[in-house]
Formats: structure tokens, sequence, C-alpha cells
């Protein structure tokens, strides 16, 4: 595995923390929903998708895309419970299904890093 691919997961793996670490404070401070920086996450995960195609297979790409979604759907969700991110309806649909969140955040990923894996082929030619 080449340093680009590994340095593009890890930035990726930050930028969900920093997201997840942020979004709750940002939200809180101005009194809107923590759900809407759900679009930060997708992004993430089609911009890890994009750029890991310039150095990997798409097997190789859309597994750590996928395990960025994994790790977004549970140490994630885990640090946004921390900063007071969710409301209580959330708080309770988290704790319900958090046994299958992880898997759900993975399998989103696979979607927004196919994209980001379509689109670079794409522009690639």
């Amino acid at each position: 595995m080449s340093i680009q691919i590994v340095i593009i997961f890890v930035l990726a793996l930050l930028s969900v923390s920093i997201i997840d670490t942020l979004g709750p404070i940002i939200a809180n401070k101005f009194k809107f929903n923590y759900a809407y920086f759900t679009i930060l996450s997708f992004a993430t995960y089609f911009l890890s998708g994009f750029f890991l195609s310039m150095f990997a297979t798409a097997n190789t790409v859309l597994f750590l895309s996928g395990m960025v979604g994994f790790y977004d759907g549970t140490v994630g969700v885990e640090i946004a419970k921390r900063f007071n991110g969710y409301q209580e309806a959330d708080l309770k649909f988290i704790e319900t299904k958090k046994n299958i969140l992880g898997i759900v955040s993975f399998c989103l990923a696979l979607i927004f890093g196919g994209l980001g894996r379509f689109l670079y082929t794409l522009m690639a030619g």
C-alpha cells in the first residue's frame, strides 16, 4: 500500500473526527440540529473515494471509503454524543440501533465512495 493511500485515509478519518467534534459545538451554539452536518460526512466519503482512486484499485477505494463510514458510525457517533450533538429523540434511536449503525454507515460510505470513484474514472478518461 502506498503512502498516498494511507495519508488520504488518515485525512478522511481526521475530517470525520473534526466534523463530529465541531459539529455539535456549532449546532448547540447556533441552536440548530446537528443532523445537518451529515452532508459533510457524505462529502468526506465522496472525496475519499475520488482521491483514493488516484492511487488505489476500485476494491481498495470502496473498502477504505466504507471503513471511513464505519468509523463515523461507531467512533464518530460516540464523539458527537460526548459533545451533546444529539437531541433526546435521536439519542433514543441511536441507542436502540447502535448495533447496526456502523454497518449502515459503512454501506452509505460505499455508495458515496463509489460515486467519487465513478467521477474520477469519468474525468480520467
